[in-house]
C-alpha cells in the first residue's frame, strides 16, 4: 500500500499539483497562465538579448510544447484541470507536420466531443481534418472534462 507521498510512475507532485511529466518547464505552480507552443520552442529573450523577465514570467505557470492529438491533450488536460490556479491557455507555434494538436485542442474548447474520448477536429477554416484525435480519458467523463476546461 503507497503513502499519501507516493507519486505514481510518469508523474510528480509539486505541493497539491500532481501533474503528468511531458515537455515542458514549470516556472510559477501558483501562476495562472499555461503556454503550450505546438512543436515551437519558446524564448523568453530572443536575438541573445539579455534582460530581466521575473515580471514577465510571474504568471506563468508553465510553457512546453504539445506535438501530438491525442497523448499531448490528454496530458494538457490532466495537468490543467489538476491545477485549479490556471485560467489561461496561450496555444502558439507551428503544427507538427502530420499532426493537428492544436487544431484539436481548438476543437475540443468549441466543440467537445463527438463520443467518448474522440474530438472532431476542425481547422481554421472550418474543414474537417483528415484526422480525428481520440483522448485516452479513463477516470473522468468526457463532457466533464470539455465542461471543466472550458469553464476554467
Amino acid at each position: 500500500m503507497k503513502n499519501a507521498d507516493e507519486v505514481n510512475p510518469g508523474y510528480k507532485r509539486l505541493g497539491d499539483w500532481l501533474l503528468k511529466i511531458g515537455d515542458f518547464t514549470i516556472l510559477n505552480p501558483s501562476g495562472d497562465v499555461a503556454i503550450v507552443t505546438l512543436r515551437s520552442e519558446l524564448d523568453f529573450a530572443p536575438n541573445g538579448e539579455s534582460r530581466d523577465i521575473r515580471e514577465t514570467v510571474s504568471r506563468i505557470v508553465a510553457h512546453g510544447t504539445m506535438m501530438t492529438e491525442n497523448v499531448g491533450i490528454a496530458d494538457l488536460l490532466h495537468n490543467v484541470l489538476s491545477n485549479p490556479h490556471i485560467r489561461y491557455l496561450i496555444v502558439c507555434g507551428n503544427e507538427v507536420k502530420g499532426h493537428y494538436s492544436g487544431y484539436a485542442l481548438l476543437s475540443l474548447y468549441k466543440n467537445g466531443f463527438e463520443e467518448k474520448g474522440r474530438i472532431k477536429i476542425e481547422r481554421n477554416n472550418g474543414e474537417p481534418s483528415p484526422a480525428n484525435a481520440h483522448l485516452p480519458i479513463d477516470d473522468m467523463q468526457t463532457e466533464d472534462v470539455r465542461t471543466r476546461f472550458a469553464k476554467q
